[in-house]
């Protein structure tokens, strides 16, 4: 190791940046090297002046830097009023309202689904195939006079037909 690699070594192990192993091979240097020992006096002499001459520098604010401040000052105010009026702290009643109101939709849905019939081949109610019946028995006639049109009405229990005859012109 040449002298330059050894003074570097050497500024590195008084700025501590040295594994324990090498700060050890340092130190064995520095009981061993009085000119080593006398650089190493210099270097920690200097680096304490410019420690105290330093000026402290402030670095100007970024504008990024700047709304994030403002933006994490309202945020905190944000959390002192909530915490102030209490709204983050609610009662054990109400913590308890959303998983009670939880299980009771599920309940509620459960149950609609047990009485909704599962089956989709079941037969229709009455009502329902009395609606079907009567839309499927009114059936239009197609005319071949296209200003006059019918639409008949066929119920096969009463046996009753019913045909209406319109203008499709709408003058009558």
């Amino acid at each position: 190791m040449n002298n330059v690699e050894r003074e570097l070594k050497l500024q590195s192990y008084l700025d501590g940046e040295l594994s324990a192993a090498e700060a050890a091979e340092v130190e064995r240097w520095l009981d061993q090297d009085a000119e080593m020992l006398a650089l190493s006096t210099e270097l920690k002499q200097t680096k304490t002046a410019l420690q105290a001459g330093e000026v402290e520098v402030k670095c100007p604010e970024t504008r990024e830097f700047y709304w994030s401040k403002i933006n994490r000052s309202i945020e905190a105010e944000q959390r002192q009023a909530e915490r102030a009026t209490g709204s983050r702290d609610l009662p054990w009643w109400r913590k308890l309202m959303l998983p009670v109101c939880s299980l009771a939709a599920l309940a509620v849905t459960i149950t609609m689904l047990q009485t909704v019939p599962q089956d989709p081949h079941a037969l229709p109610s009455q009502e329902s195939v009395e609606i079907a019946k009567a839309i499927s028995s009114i059936a239009e006639v197609e005319q071949k006079d296209e200003t006059v049109g019918a639409i008949t009405y066929n119920d096969t229990s009463e046996g009753v037909t019913i045909v209406w005859h319109y203008d499709r012109s709408g003058d009558i």
